[in-house]
């Protein structure tokens, strides 16, 4: 409540700036939970409020997630708390058009986390000529495609070399030969180095990734 004496437009300021502290738009977060069953998270606002205060946590929020891809949300990432309008839950839980169940405007608790955001001191390599996708963790796996995505992505490597034996069986193939024994003999020399090196590629995985996984 404004002070005795101030004139009613500056009451009107007080009273409307305190109003403004009260309501929340977009603030930073970070995670402390996450739930993958119901793909919510909880977040901690990193913003205090007007007062001072931190501002309590939000439980069950619900995580967005760029076009259809989906990963968990590993605690202590980063992003934006983005407060809706009005109280959303009946919607989120029937998936139904519904009134808002509360007469809350713009209350941090209506919000939704968005992923990304990070703090100046937290910087990445950045690169123009690529779209890079972190695995989220050292045993995790990126899947191009679905969720049931099990063929291994090929490395370049594997073209290389295949390359290489076929030129080789194109070279081999091109020369007259005039005598069979000859002919195998110079098979044998030329093609046999780039069949080990295939197979031992193979075998040894070199050729496939170990964390991609893709789905025609």
């Amino acid at each position: 409540m404004p002070p005795r004496g101030n004139s009613l437009g500056e009451s009107l300021t007080a009273l409307l700036d305190d109003r403004a502290g009260q309501i929340s738009v977009i603030v930073p977060g970070q995670v402390v939970g996450w739930d993958n069953s119901t793909e919510t998270a909880t977040v901690r606002p990193l913003l205090l409020d007007r007062a001072g205060a931190q501002r309590p946590e939000i439980q069950q929020c619900p995580v967005v997630f760029p076009g259809g891809a989906y990963w968990d949300i590993q605690v202590g990432e980063t992003g934006l708390l983005l407060v809706c309008d009005e109280d959303f839950s009946a919607w989120w839980r029937t998936e139904e058009i519904a009134a808002p169940e509360t007469r809350q405007n713009h209350a941090i608790g209506n919000a939704v986390f968005i992923g990304g955001l990070r703090a100046s001191t937290d910087t990445r390599t950045h690169q123009t000529d690529a779209a890079i996708l972190p695995k989220p963790d050292l045993g995790g796996e990126v899947l191009l495609g679905d969720s049931g995505a099990t063929k291994a992505a090929l490395h370049e490597d594997l073209l290389t070399d295949l390359n290489t034996f076929l030129g080789l069986l194109r070279t081999w193939g091109g020369t007259n030969h005039a005598n069979w024994a000859v002919a195998s003999a110079a098979f044998t020399a030329a093609v046999t180095p780039a069949i080990n090196a295939l197979t031992a590629g193979i075998g040894l995985g070199n050729y496939q990734s170990p964390s991609v996984k893709v789905e025609d």
